[in-house]
């Protein structure tokens, strides 16, 4: 048994290394480093977890010769080790998703406060200000070729709502980092478990996905500050309120909305053709966008699924 467990603690030590490596070499961050570390603590339990991620700390930031890489894993690591634990304890999916995503706020936050420390760079104020000069530079790249004439005021007032936006939308936008690494990373860890015949708590089949009725009602009100907001100008704790509603319930109905759209494409058989037609569009039409959220919306309330009295969905 002891031996399994170090032979597997050097594989995934060594996996965890690769990622690092790799990312870093094409500059991207390595979302899916914690996925190792959750399968070793699941399977062996914290110590080897922990000297895992010290190892592969040490070994990274040797092979690249930046002790900033090293301290990240260590920081990242505890995501990993976090969920691990949450699936060694058997939690249940969404008190793992919980554990995770709470971890993964942990982590962003440790890693910007350790960029801070150490280069005395807020990666908040960075990256808002990529935000920002990119913005400007697709403005700057529309009004050079011509395409701004009597519309200048209409896109400057755009560009501003949109630097506006994004800063009130900040909060949110972490949130929904942290829950996409949290995802991200279980499914990874799972998929390896299942070919090691090891299965873990997860979401029910994707066409079944809902959230309880009442959760429209903060969509709602997220939509109607930003209205207000429009129109008149609300304190700023009701601004940074209903564009982080609007943003977080905007994500979620819209997913929710594709769950939706993709049980009737499984019930009445609808070609694969049309549903990667209907992937594209989701992302190049507003319009079609729009349409898929507010069929979530009014299936939180219709239940078209009718998965509250209990059928069973197409997958």
């Amino acid at each position: 048994m002891k031996t399994r467990s170090l032979t597997e603690g050097a594989m995934l030590g060594a996996i965890t290394v690769l990622i690092t490596i790799v990312g870093e070499y094409l500059g991207i961050s390595p979302v899916i480093v914690a996925a190792p570390l959750i399968i070793l603590v699941y399977r062996h339990g914290f110590k080897f977890g922990t000297l895992a991620s010290l190892v592969a700390a040490l070994i990274s930031g040797l092979v690249i010769g930046d002790v900033l890489i090293g301290l990240s894993i260590i920081i990242s690591a505890f995501a990993g080790i976090a969920m691990g634990l949450a699936l060694r304890e058997k939690f249940s999916f969404p008190k793992i998703m919980i554990v995770g995503v709470v971890s993964n706020l942990i982590v962003l936050g440790l890693n910007a406060l350790l960029l801070f420390l150490v280069i005395g760079e807020n990666i908040l104020v960075e990256v808002s200000q990529m935000f920002i000069n990119s913005m400007e530079r697709a403005f700057t790249t529309v009004e050079s070729l011509g395409m701004v004439g009597e519309n200048a005021a209409l896109l400057e007032e755009f560009l501003s709502s949109a630097v506006l936006l994004y800063k009130l939308g900040l909060p949110s936008i972490i949130l929904l980092s942290a829950l996409f690494m949290t995802f991200i990373n279980l499914a990874l860890a799972r998929l390896i478990l299942k070919r090691m015949n090891d299965n873990i708590p997860w979401v029910s089949p994707f066409t079944e996905w809902r959230i309880p009725r009442y959760y429209g009602l903060f969509f709602i009100l997220g939509l109607v500050l930003t209205s207000i907001e429009q129109k008149t100008t609300l304190p700023f704790a009701l601004q940074l309120l209903g564009v982080n509603l609007r943003i977080i319930f905007s994500f979620i109905y819209f997913i929710l909305g594709i769950s939706v759209s993709w049980y009737f494409f499984n019930k009445y058989k609808v070609a694969s053709a049309f549903k990667v037609a209907f992937i594209i569009l989701l992302f190049l039409s507003p319009m079609i966008h729009y349409l898929v959220t507010l069929l979530a919306v009014i299936d939180g309330v219709v239940d078209f699924r009718k998965l509250e009295l209990g059928e069973v969905s197409e997958n």
